[in-house]
């Protein structure tokens, strides 16, 4: 649920609720410094792929893991606007359960890991596919827990009966439930629009550099 994996605890993009109670949550050091481990973690990755050759050389196998790399950012890009199609201007009015949010509570942690791990397969560093689903869950397992907690402190007893009907990030296809229309607000949703491009945008970096190393000596 989020930039890399989610926004703060106010506007979970897991799930919305009404406001945030007074003392109810004290931020952990990942909630606090979320935005920073993302900046730190994709400078590290994008100075590895600039340092360091991939880990296939063979053409065949690189095209394959090419198309698995974008089939897992285009499902990330498009799952994203499908949320926002349900959260975009209600995020702290509502405990939103439709649509995305009926298959399992956290959507977009799920879609973020997904698109995260595109771009992970698309740098084609055996350490990075290796490493980025260790540090995503390593740091958003936490992060979903805490608001796990606010959450059932916000909505109690409905939010009791949601967490027992949908599972926390596996998502179970036969709770799927939807609204046939949804109310969107513009503004808010364009800005959806250009959150959930972000994946998209590093995997084309990623192929610009291999382009780039192909037929620059700079990289040899």
């Amino acid at each position: 649920m989020s930039k890399i994996g989610g926004q703060a605890l106010t506007g979970s993009p897991g799930i919305s609720y009404r406001g945030q109670a007074k003392g109810s949550h004290r931020k952990s050091p990942v909630e606090r410094h979320r935005r920073w481990l993302q900046v730190v973690w994709w400078t590290a990755f994008f100075t590895t792929v600039l340092i360091t050759k991939p880990s296939v050389d063979n053409a065949g196998r690189h095209e394959v893991i090419t198309i698995v790399a974008w089939a897992l950012v285009t499902t990330s890009t498009v799952g994203k606007l499908w949320c926002s199609l349900y959260l975009r201007g209600r995020k702290s009015k509502v405990l939103c359960q439709a649509g995305p949010y009926s298959l399992c509570r956290n959507p977009l942690y799920v879609l973020a890991f997904l698109g995260g791990l595109g771009v992970a397969v698309a740098s084609d560093r055996a350490v990075l596919m290796i490493l980025f689903p260790l540090l995503f869950w390593g740091c958003y397992i936490p992060v979903i827990r805490a608001e796990e907690r606010s959450l059932s402190e916000l909505f109690g007893r409905e939010y009791e009966a949601y967490c027992a009907r949908v599972p926390r990030i596996i998502p179970r296809f036969k709770n799927y439930s939807a609204r046939e229309t949804v109310p969107v607000t513009v503004d808010y949703y364009l800005r959806g629009i250009g959150k959930s491009m972000g994946y998209f945008w590093m995997i084309v970096a990623v192929q610009l550099i291999e382009i780039l190393r192909s037929s620059s000596a700079w990289f040899h």
